[in-house]
């Protein structure tokens, strides 16, 4: 469980004061929880279709609803069954610093790069125990990855780490945790949840004079191929894919000081092949960008 403080980002506050008339969902309680808006294709706070893989942001802004009671704990889930009769996933689990009478925060999350529907919902509890909730479904837009894929391709997924100065609040926005089952992009919060945690295959990590760098998170199946971009490119079917693995190379846990238009290797919690290309290493602003290919 995270444990947040209420003052992790004053800038933040005063964003979401300015803009907290936006808000969506049903009219209970309004003054206590409201999912905020604000300039910008990124932003949502309603329901919304989305093209599948894209990072988006939800605005969240909850005040204590009387002066003597106070927000004791702030949840995220979401759940890929649009019918939502799966248990849902905790994405975020938080319990607010003590005496919290007011809560901000930037929710950075990635719908699946997959056309489908998913349900992401916000709690807020305070300290009676009352729970308010908001509700966002988003529909996914694919054009390559449909259910008769075999394999799977995502293409300029970004991975980064963006550190919040205010500690011990860190990777407010940054995503670096990836999925490739669902092309899904995860920050460093949801990383810890064991919903999520056995879902994630690769993890980018900051190693200072050796960044940027990548590691798988069960296994040692990572590969530096000799693979070049316009062999990555070619690949158009699964057989291809997987005879692109190479079987006898040596395998890793973890590649550093990764360069534009390498392309490695891995094989996925679910012992997938896949392939993924760099298609830019930015050492200065710790991220990268990636094409990824990957057995179904």
């Amino acid at each position: 469980m995270t444990k947040l403080s209420s003052a992790f980002a004053p800038f933040l506050f005063i964003f979401f004061t300015v803009l907290v008339t936006a808000c969506n969902n049903d009219s209970e309680a309004p003054t206590v929880l409201q999912l905020v808006s604000s300039t910008g294709q990124d932003y949502v706070s309603e329901n919304r279709t989305v093209l599948g893989g894209t990072r988006v942001i939800t605005g969240v802004y909850a005040q204590a609803p009387t002066e003597n009671v106070s927000l004791t704990k702030f949840v995220v889930t979401f759940n890929h069954d649009s019918l939502d009769k799966q248990t849902p996933i905790v994405f975020l689990d938080s319990t607010l610093a003590t005496d919290t009478k007011t809560f901000a925060m930037q929710v950075a999350y990635t719908p699946r790069n997959l056309a489908n529907k998913e349900i992401w919902r916000f709690t807020i509890t305070d300290s009676n125990s009352k729970t308010y909730q908001k509700e966002i479904r988003i529909k996914t837009t694919s054009t390559v990855n449909t259910a008769k894929s075999n394999y799977y391709t995502y293409t300029n997924v970004v991975l980064s780490r963006l550190k919040n100065p205010k500690k011990p609040f860190i990777d407010s926005t940054g995503l670096f945790g990836f999925a490739s089952a669902t092309g899904t992009s995860f920050p460093a919060y949801a990383v810890k949840q064991p919903g999520v945690a056995t879902q994630i295959d690769l993890l980018f990590n900051d190693f200072r004079a050796q960044k940027p760098s990548l590691s798988t998170v069960n296994s040692n199946t990572l590969v530096n191929t000799t693979l070049t971009t316009g062999r990555f490119d070619s690949i158009t079917n699964v057989t291809m894919l997987t005879n692109a693995y190479p079987v006898n190379a040596p395998t890793v846990i973890k590649l550093e000081n990764l360069k534009t238009n390498q392309v490695l290797a891995f094989k996925s919690v679910s012992n997938k092949v896949g392939l993924l290309r760099i298609v830019k290493a930015h050492k200065t602003l710790d991220s990268l960008t990636i094409n990824v290919k990957v057995e179904k």
